[in-house]
């Protein structure tokens, strides 16, 4: 399998389990904690699997019944650019989105774009 289909297959997992389904243990398995790892387009903090998980965790929080669409997918060697919608109710509060709950259906469409460092090898 070419690394480029690695890669795809490892930010579909990211997508679709951790986001979609919460899977929170599937940052453990696919992003290196080594200094050098994956970085987000956008992020300010290191993209750890702990940072991933927390921040995860908030959004998931924030919108019950959350869902990640993924609209579509790039990738090569080096950078894997992803598309989609995270949507949900907006039910809770967290510390980036302090507001308080209007129990409305809200949608995030966004793009994001990593570059590959080093996934974890557990992948």
């Amino acid at each position: 399998m070419s690394k480029s289909q690695i890669n795809k297959d490892v930010a579909i997992r990211y997508v679709e389990e951790l986001w979609s389904e919460g899977k929170l243990d599937v940052a453990d398995e696919i992003i290196s904690s080594e200094p050098e790892n994956v970085q987000e387009s956008g992020s300010d903090s290191n993209f750890s699997p702990e940072n991933t998980k927390a921040m995860v965790s908030g959004v998931r929080a924030l919108l019950s019944g959350l869902t990640r669409e993924l609209h579509s997918i790039t990738a090569d060697e080096e950078y894997v650019s992803v598309n989609s919608t995270i949507s949900g109710i907006h039910s809770g509060s967290w510390g980036y989105i302090p507001y308080p709950a209007t129990g409305e259906k809200n949608y995030f469409f966004g793009s994001c774009r990593f570059q590959i460092c080093k996934w974890s090898d557990r992948r």
